[in-house]
């Protein structure tokens, strides 16, 4: 239990939980049970980062860590994520998240990268999410802040996760993002003033994992508020993403005069 620090100027990572890759599945020693709690970290990544702030390791496939908790941490000030995640039944909670993604793009406040389709359970819930960032070079010489950046982002096929609760206000590509992901449920959120898409669903090529083929589908998306300007949109994708959306109901939207 990692609880009521003052964590600022290291060089990375504020917290970095470190489990071990198994893309088999079959250990059952997964880094697990841990809590971090009520910790205020800030100004990290001084030496350069691509995670967040507070970190669950390894990304992109084989993370077996299970049960893990991190919940009313204060994070702010950092090169990229507030919180970078993957494993199994991981629970992000009632943190307040804010001024990330000040040197990189393509990114969020809290996100994960799976890449592994058993990687499911993850719950992001009750967090507070502002100034999100993203700095983004438009091309060779020319910087955007904020730009391309989301509150929540479920990258490379993060499935299964649950988003609930949360209040994201002010993130410049979305609210939310969803990135190929199977099965994820999104209800109860408040979004507020994204300039873009407030949910923005991207399908990514078909992917084979255990000798199945999977698509992007069974997303829900339900009693959530969202409010921005006239000119921002509710949801929105790319190529085939109305197909990734099993259910859309019951939410509330208001957008300006339009």
């Amino acid at each position: 239990r990692i609880a009521g620090c003052d964590i600022a100027w290291t060089g990375t990572n504020g917290i970095r939980l470190h489990g071990v890759r198994d893309t088999t599945r079959t250990r059952t020693d997964g880094m697990h049970g841990n809590v971090i709690e009520n910790n205020h970290v800030h100004h990290v990544g001084m030496s350069g980062n691509a995670g967040g702030a507070i970190d669950v390791d390894p990304y992109c496939g084989g993370n077996i860590t299970h049960d893990n908790l991190i919940r009313r941490n204060e994070i702010h000030d950092a090169p990229r994520k507030g919180v970078m995640f993957g494993g199994i039944r991981n629970v992000v909670e009632g943190n307040h998240i804010h001024h990330t993604n000040l040197e990189q793009s393509d990114t969020g406040a809290i996100g994960l990268c799976t890449r592994d389709l058993t990687e499911v359970g993850n719950v992001i819930r009750h967090n507070y999410l502002h100034d999100v960032g993203g700095y983004n070079m438009l091309k060779p010489g020319e910087w955007a802040f904020p730009s391309f950046c989301w509150g929540i982002y479920l990258d490379d096929w993060s499935s299964g996760v649950t988003v609930a609760g949360n209040v994201v206000v002010g993130a410049p590509s979305g609210a939310i993002h969803v990135h190929g992901g199977i099965d994820n449920v999104i209800e109860n959120n408040i979004l507020l003033d994204s300039p873009g898409a407030h949910i923005l669903f991207s399908p990514i090529a078909p992917k084979t994992q255990d000798g199945k083929t999977y698509t992007m589908a069974g997303n829900r998306v339900r009693r959530n508020v969202a409010a921005g300007p006239a000119t921002s949109a509710w949801l929105a994708g790319r190529k085939e993403w109305r197909k990734g959306i099993a259910e859309c109901d019951r939410n509330l939207l208001w957008f300006g005069q339009g």
